[in-house]
């Protein structure tokens, strides 16, 4: 479902007047945009959106993988009502090594006028939600609004009393092993022992 030749020029095109269509109206400060779409055509965004701050964040491979492939059995059900995990789970590994590989390349040629990338580890984020986000601010200097920490805490209270059950998802349901993920995608060089975003 990915393009992988595709010129993302046009992509981050529509994307930006589509932007620019749900703020008319609504002056916003920044947009916050979460998906690891992104890391396809990552060096497009920062010429769409030169003044872009990336976060990556890190979260161990032997448990990212088989979320995802779970998300993509969950679209692939729309579409057939065969169920190949293990085709499933060949598919995502292919998908993120891709994005893995984009995204190193990304990284090694990062453009001097864009703000540095800043590497955040997943459990970090889930530990201490409010130091995480004071440590973005910090690194791409930007004041810390003084309803941030009302806000962050807000917002887990209400994300804890409306958030469904956790799924569990496991390597071996999509036929590969937490040693053959974490081999697929190691960490990022200077990442320290963070791995893909």
């Amino acid at each position: 479902w990915v393009d992988f030749d595709l010129d993302w020029r046009h992509v981050y095109d529509f994307h930006q007047k589509q932007l620019q269509h749900l703020q008319s109206g609504h002056m916003l400060d920044r947009w916050v945009l979460k998906t690891g779409a992104h890391l396809f055509g990552l060096e497009r965004m920062l010429e769409a959106y030169p003044d872009a701050r990336v976060v990556f964040l890190h979260r161990d491979p032997a448990a990212a993988t088989p979320s995802t492939a779970g998300l993509v059995e969950c679209l692939d059900m729309l579409l057939t009502p065969s169920r190949d995990r293990a085709a499933i789970g060949a598919r995502v590994l292919a998908l993120l090594q891709r994005m893995h590989s984009a995204a190193s390349a990304a990284r090694d040629a990062w453009p001097a006028s864009a703000p540095p990338y800043l590497d955040v580890a997943y459990d970090t984020l889930v530990a201490d939600p409010l130091a995480t986000v004071r440590t973005i601010l910090a690194h791409f200097d930007m004041p810390e609004p003084p309803e941030t920490s009302d806000a962050v805490r807000r917002h887990l209270r209400t994300s804890r009393r409306t958030r469904l059950p956790s799924l569990r998802y496991a390597c071996a349901t999509y036929g590969f092993s937490e040693e053959s993920a974490r081999a697929a995608l190691p960490p990022f060089p200077g990442a320290g022992d963070r791995h893909h975003p």
